[in-house]
């Protein structure tokens, strides 16, 4: 495979092999480990493979510094990059508890910008090392990449990816319907991401449905069924409510912030959900057509007014 992800990250188009390149280069101990011991940096690679099959526990910051410190002594191993790309999707930035959340927002949504970055370039480099190395890429790395510029409200270079992810059979079928939902979202395609977020939440898991039931309740939302949506979103229990935190690894902050809001205006907590809309709107990029949907919102759950004793 050329290389798709460097390609896309770049934005630039992936040359043509020619004959005399198309075959990868001869590899050795050296060139394999970059440099480090072969026997120890072969250890690392085939325990990373071992875990991309198996999984490996979520929010797991432990085993994240662990791997982040085992890519910085053998820089050059495949399925260790998408490993730790993984672990860094599975672990993002998050808010100070001691701290009010909409106070670091400006700086929550600097850092996890920077993290989905970070993850684009080890998948990138875990992509040109394969390729050299003549190997398949590893997976997910495909979807992990697709994922992360979802994170980064990027449709334009999510789309191919998802794509890539979904023709490589990387992972299960309703999860990539998840994030091509999103992606038609972000496009302005409503009719298709209602179509694939009503099939992504059909065929998933047990645990992968409450993820899915916000994402389509979004979809429901941004299409106007406004009722729908609520009526969805109260069926949740209060477990499932969990789940909406899990997706700042999936979701701009913006597309977070919105979710938010509509969840405490399902509940029926209405000065959240004012408090929360009154901030989607400061961000950049909201709509003209959706900062008037907001104001109509807000006006109906402006707290009355008090008569003053």
């Amino acid at each position: 495979m050329a290389a798709l992800l460097l390609s896309l990250a770049l934005g630039t188009p992936t040359p043509t092999p020619t004959p005399t390149d198309s075959e990868p280069a001869p590899t050795n101990v050296w060139s394999e480990s970059g440099a480090r011991s072969w026997t120890l940096c072969r250890r690392y690679e085939a325990e990373a493979e071992h875990q991309l099959r198996a999984g490996t526990p979520e929010s797991d910051t432990k085993l994240l510094a662990q791997w982040r410190s085992r890519i910085e002594t053998c820089p050059q191993l495949p399925a260790a990059l998408v490993l730790t790309a993984r672990l860094e999707i599975e672990n993002p930035p998050r808010a100070d508890r001691a701290v009010d959340f909409l106070d670091e927002l400006p700086e929550l949504d600097r850092a996890i910008r920077e993290q989905r970055r970070l993850v684009l370039g080890l998948l990138v480099a875990a992509e040109l090392e394969a390729e050299r190395r003549g190997q398949p890429l590893p997976s997910p790395a495909r979807y992990l990449a697709a994922y992360a510029a979802i994170g980064m409200g990027d449709a334009a270079l999510a789309k191919p990816l998802v794509r890539a992810a979904r023709a490589a059979g990387e992972i299960d079928s309703w999860r990539i319907d998840r994030l091509a939902a999103l992606v038609a979202v972000f496009e302005g395609d409503l009719q298709s991401a209602l179509r694939l977020a009503h099939r992504a939440r059909a065929h998933a898991t047990t645990g992968g449905r409450p993820a899915s039931t916000f994402v389509l309740a979004l979809v429901l939302d941004r299409q106007g069924s406004i009722a729908a949506a609520r009526g969805l979103l109260r069926t949740l229990r209060v477990r499932d409510s969990r789940t909406l935190s899990s997706l700042d690894t999936l979701l701009p902050l913006r597309e977070r912030l919105y979710l938010m809001a509509l969840y405490q205006e399902a509940k029926g907590h209405s000065a959240s959900a004012y408090t929360l809309w009154q901030v989607y709107l400061e961000r950049e990029g909201v709509d003209a057509p959706e900062r008037e949907q907001v104001r109509r919102r807000l006006l109906e759950l402006r707290p009355a007014p008090t008569l003053a004793e």
